[in-house]
């Protein structure tokens, strides 16, 4: 092992222990920990990071950076041009990568080998991003008001049409980015014309209008309009997650997950810099760290699962081919103005 090598792997070990600190809930400025800038605050010389919508809060992942590094950065605040005015950019779902990417506001990394440990499905074909976690997105219901006999009868998204669930079922706002996806998944499943019927008999299903978010939605199961709905796992592995809902299993080839990711922006003024943190988000006990900041699953080979997930969410053994989900983002959203899911 080079001295290198090592010193990398010290640094690593250490950060675990950051990790750890952070699971157990210790505050993550002990030990001499560099506070981290206020969000947009402006800092001479900082590597600038871009976030966009769907993200928990970054900073203890980037002041476990900053420890290990001495390299200072910025945390932009979310804007429509984060990803032109920063180095690196980190989008908090599929369909924000894609739509960043598809603006040529994202670079190819050539020396993509440090992301050979993520599962191929998961990653953009072209480099141009790399997931960093990936979240299922769930069946949740009310076990006092949906009989096991129902709920044993689901075994896919495609089964809440059923009459079953008739003024049951809510759904959370087509704008919500994994809902979009959702259709996407549903057209490379069954094809356009079915996965139209399907979304068509969701709304008939509806027990009221389609809800802002899917935190909205959780809130809605506990308070009784209805009694099932999907969800983002982050959400319901997050501590606001009313305690009687329950996580329907489905199929490991019929779970959808959206991820969150983060690549080199076009005209980021430190690459090079960039490049590195993105390289360290994607080692092991840092892309533990992300993904526990994040309430998903870590994509790094051997990166530990926080309990806090773990303790609610199943990670499906298998994922589907997310750019081929990408490329139908667009009917998605034409069927979703067809059928009038708003």
């Amino acid at each position: 092992m080079t001295p290198r090598s090592r010193g990398r792997r010290i640094r690593l070990v250490l950060c675990g222990s950051a990790f750890m600190a952070a699971a157990c809930g210790q505050p993550g400025n002990e030990g001499g920990m560099p506070a981290p800038p206020e969000p947009g605050a402006q800092e001479s010389g900082a590597l600038t990071v871009g976030v966009g919508a769907n993200l928990r809060p970054l900073e203890p992942v980037l002041a476990a950076y900053r420890k290990e590094s001495g390299r200072r950065y910025q945390v932009m605040p979310e804007m429509p041009d984060a990803a032109a005015a920063a180095d690196l950019y980190i989008g908090g779902s599929l369909a924000d990568l894609r739509a960043v990417a598809e603006a040529d506001a994202l670079r190819p990394d050539l020396a993509d080998d440090f992301a050979s440990g993520i599962a191929p499905a998961l990653r953009d074909p072209e480099s141009q991003w790399f997931p960093l976690s990936v979240s299922p997105r769930v069946i949740v219901y009310d076990a006092s008001r949906i009989t096991g006999d129902e709920i044993a009868a689901v075994g896919s998204y495609a089964d809440l049409r059923e009459d079953a669930f008739r003024k049951r079922l809510c759904l959370s706002s087509s704008q919500v980015p994994g809902n979009r996806l959702l259709v996407a998944w549903l057209i490379r499943r069954e094809g356009i014309r079915e996965a139209e019927i399907i979304v068509r008999q969701w709304l008939a299903n509806l027990a009221e209008s389609e809800l802002p978010d899917d935190a909205g939605l959780l809130a809605a199961i506990a308070a009784g309009p209805c009694a099932i709905g999907i969800v983002d796992g982050s959400v319901m592995a997050g501590s606001a997650r009313p305690p009687a809902l329950t996580v329907q299993s489905l199929p490991d080839d019929g779970t959808l997950v959206d991820i969150r990711g983060a690549g080199v922006t076009r005209h980021a003024s430190r690459p090079a810099e960039a490049g590195r943190l993105l390289e360290w988000l994607t080692s092991s006990i840092p892309n533990a760290l992300f993904a526990d900041t994040q309430r998903a699953f870590p994509v790094a080979d051997g990166a530990p699962v926080s309990a806090a997930v773990s303790r609610h969410l199943q990670r499906p053994a298998a994922y589907p081919p997310l750019s081929e989900l990408g490329f139908l983002l667009e009917d998605a959203d034409l069927l979703i103005d067809r059928a009038g899911y708003r």
